[in-house]
């Protein structure tokens, strides 16, 4: 089986792709603890609490949502 960094190598270099696919500003990937990112993204304070948010949403679903106030608690 292969790795969690063999994976995010993969993942990492597709996220150009994946942000041309989706409505999106930017993409982060975090694998290992080490976030990679593509475009504009939030600083990593505001990422852990993006991916906490995430992990709060029911599972069998993406979690997705268009206002950082939802999963960012200092956001302007």
């Amino acid at each position: 089986m292969a790795s969690c960094s063999d994976i995010a190598h993969v993942l990492e270099t597709a996220m150009g792709t994946v942000a041309r696919a989706l409505p999106c500003d930017g993409v982060a990937l975090r694998c290992d603890g080490q976030w990679s990112t593509h475009g504009a993204v939030p600083d990593a304070r505001a990422l852990a609490q993006a991916l906490a948010w995430a992990k709060r949403q029911p599972p069998h679903r993406a979690a997705a949502s268009s206002d950082v106030h939802d999963w960012c608690t200092d956001a302007p």
